[in-house]
C-alpha cells in the first residue's frame, strides 16, 4: 500500500494534501508572510510552505539566473530571505490556527537550523535540490520524511535519488514538477504523474504545479495525484520572481474546494445508487402500443413504441417482442404486458 508519513500521513485513500507554497512572495516582510498564512488557512490549504536560505552555504555568488529573476538571487536572498527568528514566529502562527506549517531547505546548514528549533517534522526538497544527497542523508538521518520535487530531472537522476533514498530506509513521495516559470502547456506532461505511479508503485505522487492556474492541478488530481503545491501570492501586482506562477487566495480557496469535490466523486462502483432509483422509475423506457392492435395481429415496428410510462417491459426487450402474437385487444398508448401476447 502506498503510504506517506509526513505531515498526518498520506495514502491513496486520503484526500488530497493542498500546501500553498509561499515562496518568497513576501519579500522578507513577515507581517506579509503572516498574513499569507492567514490567508491559506481560510482558503482551507491543509499546509503553507515557506523557504529558508543560508545563501552563503547554498550558491556563489554572480551564478546565472533564469528569465524570471530581475536581479542577481544572491543579492535577492540577501533582501529578502526569512531568518530563523522569523521562521519560529511563522510556525507559531501556523500552530494557533491549525495549519501545517511546511519549510524548504536549500542547504543542509538550513537544514540544522530548521531542526534545531524543532520547527518541521517533515521537510519539503526543492528540484534544485533531489541530488543533493548531503542534505538528504542530513535529514534522514534526523527521521525527516521528505516530500521531493523533481522538476529538471530525467527518469535516471529521480531513479537515482529514489536509490538512494530507499537505501536509506527513508520516508518519502516525489512530486511531478516543471521548473519552468510557468511552463509551456506542452511541457506539463501531466501523464507524467501515471508514470510515476507506475513506476514506483510503493509511493505517494503528487503534483507541483507552476501554472499560472489552477485548471492543470484539477487534472493531476484525476490522475491520482495525492498532493498538490501551489504558489500563492497576496497580490498578482507585486513584482517577484514567483509572480507568474502564483495564484491569488480567491483561486486557492477555488483549488481547494474543486479538489475536495473531485476528490469526493472518485471511486468505482456501478450499480444503481438508491437516489438513482426515484428517476430510474420514470426515465427509464418500456413497450407501448403505438396505436390500436388487434386480436391476431402480430407485435411490429409499426405498432410497437418505446416511451417513459413508468412499469412494463423494458425497451431492451423491443426486438425480442417483435414479431409475438396478440391474444388479447390493445389499445394506443396501452402499456404492453406478457399477459397481452401468445406464449411462442
Amino acid at each position: 500500500m502506498r503510504l506517506f508519513k509526513g505531515v498526518g500521513g498520506i495514502t491513496q485513500k486520503s484526500k488530497p494534501l493542498v500546501i500553498a507554497e509561499a515562496c518568497e512572495n513576501h519579500l522578507g516582510n513577515i507581517d506579509i508572510a503572516i498574513k499569507m498564512i492567514e490567508e491559506s488557512s481560510k482558503a482551507g490549504a491543509d499546509a503553507v510552505k515557506f523557504q529558508h536560505h543560508l545563501r552563503e552555504h547554498e550558491m556563489i555568488r554572480g551564478l546565472a539566473m533564469s528569465a524570471n529573476f530581475d536581479e542577481d538571487l544572491y543579492d535577492f536572498l540577501g533582501r529578502c530571505s526569512l531568518k530563523i527568528n522569523d521562521h519560529i514566529r511563522l510556525k507559531k502562527c501556523c500552530d494557533s490556527l491549525g495549519i501545517k506549517y511546511l519549510c524548504t531547505p536549500f542547504c543542509k546548514e538550513a537544514a540544522v537550523e530548521l531542526l534545531d528549533y524543532n520547527l518541521i517534522d517533515t521537510a519539503k526538497i526543492g528540484s534544485g535540490e533531489l541530488l543533493d544527497f548531503r542534505l538528504l542523508d542530513y535529514l534522514i538521518s534526523s527521521q525527516i520524511p521528505l516530500i521531493l520535487s523533481t522538476g529538471m530531472s530525467t527518469i535516471e537522476e529521480i531513479q537515482s535519488a529514489y536509490d538512494f533514498l530507499k537505501s536509506k530506509d527513508s520516508d518519502f513521495c516525489f512530486l511531478h514538477c516543471v521548473s519552468e516559470y510557468p511552463p509551456n502547456p506542452k511541457d506539463i506532461c501531466l501523464d507524467t504523474i501515471t508514470f510515476l505511479r507506475e513506476r514506483f508503485v510503493d509511493l505517494i505522487i503528487g503534483f507541483s504545479c507552476h501554472t499560472p492556474d489552477i485548471y492543470t492541478a484539477f487534472a493531476a488530481i484525476t490522475l491520482g495525484a495525492n498532493i498538490v503545491e501551489k504558489h500563492v501570492i497576496l497580490d498578482k501586482n507585486v513584482s517577484c520572481p514567483d509572480q507568474s506562477v502564483s495564484i491569488e487566495f480567491t483561486q486557492l480557496k477555488q483549488l481547494v474546494d474543486g479538489i475536495n469535490a473531485i476528490h469526493s466523486g472518485r471511486g468505482f462502483r456501478r450499480n444503481v445508487f438508491e437516489n438513482e432509483l426515484e428517476i430510474k422509475s420514470w426515465a427509464r423506457r418500456i413497450l407501448v402500443a403505438k396505436h390500436d392492435i388487434g386480436v391476431g395481429e402480430k407485435l411490429s415496428q409499426d405498432n410497437l413504441t418505446t416511451l417513459r410510462a413508468g412499469n412494463g417491459i423494458s425497451s431492451e426487450y423491443y426486438f425480442h417482442f417483435l414479431g409475438k402474437t396478440v391474444i388479447s385487444d390493445i389499445y394506443s398508448g396501452m402499456i404492453i404486458s406478457k399477459q397481452m401476447l401468445k406464449d411462442e
